[in-house]
Formats: C-alpha cells, structure tokens, sequence
C-alpha cells in the first residue's frame, strides 16, 4: 500500500461518518468489479449515462482494456429514445498523426460513425468550452 493510500485508511467521513477506505481499479482487462460499493457505482454510472445528451471525452484513449467502461457506453447508447452525442478531444503536442488515426477508429468502431473526433486539445476546450457543449 502507498504512503498516499495508507494515509486515508479506514478515515471516517465528514458528512455520514462511515468509515472508508481508498479502492484502486486499475486500468487492466482483470478488473475484481464485486465490491458492493463499486458495483453500486457503476449502477449508478449506467443510470446517469441514460440520462445524458452528449458525452465529451477529454484526455481519454478509450483503451480495449476499459471493457467496463465499454460497456457501459455501449448500454447507454443502445437504451435511449434520442441519439447520443459523442465528442473526443484529445489532440496535444507532438500527438503523432497515426495515433490519432488509430485513437479515432477505436472509437468509432465501437461507438459509430457519429463520434465527433475533434483536433482540439484539453487547452483548446478550456478556452471555449461552450463552442462544444452547445452546438
């Protein structure tokens, strides 16, 4: 256990005074996903993604080893009346232009043609966040 986590070990909370601990899911295909708190989680993760219009991604690659997260995406958009928005940014200096193509097909081909894959960097979008939220 790092200093970081050992630090936050069985804290109490501020506002309900239930004891917690910190929980790392790491970014790999073997993922323990039966924590009861986790899997309360992620079901409330899938209801609020039903709910929304337009998802952005900023500073994400969408690896093949977020199946959950996947998952979960591919659920929100298939269960919905409406379409659902997808836009990427995640452009940023000295980004290679075959990354960026490779990064562009893996989200399109899972997620549709519809995807939104912008050049724009996380800089870019703090500008001007409205110029893509809203249109």
């Amino acid at each position: 256990m790092t200093r970081l986590i050992s630090e936050f070990a069985n804290n109490t909370c501020s506002d309900c005074c239930g004891v917690f601990s910190p929980m790392i899911v790491p970014p790999t295909f073997y993922k323990d996903l039966n924590n009861v708190f986790l899997s309360s989680i992620w079901n409330r993760t899938d209801i609020a993604l039903r709910k929304v219009n337009h998802i952005i991604f900023c500073g994400y690659s969408f690896p093949d080893a977020d199946i959950h997260i996947k998952y979960l995406l591919k659920r929100a958009q298939t269960n919905r009346d409406g379409e659902l928005r997808i836009t990427v940014i995640n452009n940023h200096e000295g980004k290679k232009s075959e990354d960026a193509k490779e990064e562009n097909q893996r989200f399109k081909r899972f997620l549709g043609g519809q995807v939104d894959y912008t050049g724009l960097s996380f800089e870019d979008f703090a500008v001007d966040p409205m110029a893509v939220i809203s249109p």
